[in-house]
């Protein structure tokens, strides 16, 4: 009797043990993801003013991006992204929100963009970046994605991470931008 409880006791601890080892790699690696994330942020955390254009060409060359803060998140109703950023240790201080403002839309006056940076928001795709509309008195997100750079070549329609692999089109249709291949 007492070879078989040991057989099972030895069983448990190998078992015990594995699980042990496996969740450790787990954690190193979204460790190290984390790690990569929170240097490629940390670079863009000084309080210069930014002196970057938007896009490269078309309508959003003459934008600039200027520095932003998590209360631009809170004000423009972004709840979704701010209770993401409020759950993780220490996001809000390694955050930052870059804006800008250019007609790009057929809406009324100028849309809103804002870029978040992040070890929550970005990836090797890019940032999360938006497009809000103040046109109707309330903000509402015209377009959520990911992406470095955002271009508008035309009105209505918009080019994230143009000339990459990663290019992405998007033209404004049904109070919304629509996702649409140009290539």
């Amino acid at each position: 009797m007492k070879a078989g409880r040991d057989f099972f006791v030895l069983r448990f601890w190998r078992i015990a043990l594995s699980m042990a080892a496996v969740t450790a790699l787990g954690a190193s690696a979204a460790s190290a993801q984390s790690s990569r994330n929170q240097d490629a942020v940390t670079d863009l955390k000084s309080d210069a003013p930014i002196k970057r254009a938007v896009g490269v060409e078309g309508r959003l060359k003459s934008a600039f991006w200027t520095t932003g803060s998590e209360r631009d998140l809170f004000d423009m109703r972004l709840m979704k992204e701010t209770r993401r950023l409020a759950r993780a240790p220490d996001a809000m201080k390694n955050t930052r929100v870059w804006i800008a403002r250019a007609d790009v839309s057929e809406l009324p006056g100028e849309e809103i963009l804002m870029q978040i940076r992040s070890p929550l928001t970005c990836g090797s795709l890019g940032c999360e970046l938006l497009v809000i509309s103040e046109a109707t008195g309330d903000p509402r997100v015209l377009l959520r994605t990911i992406g470095d750079t955002i271009d508008a070549p035309a009105m209505d329609e918009l080019v994230v991470n143009k000339g990459s692999s990663r290019q992405r089109s998007w033209k404004y249709s049904r109070e919304q931008f629509q996702p649409f291949d140009d290539r």
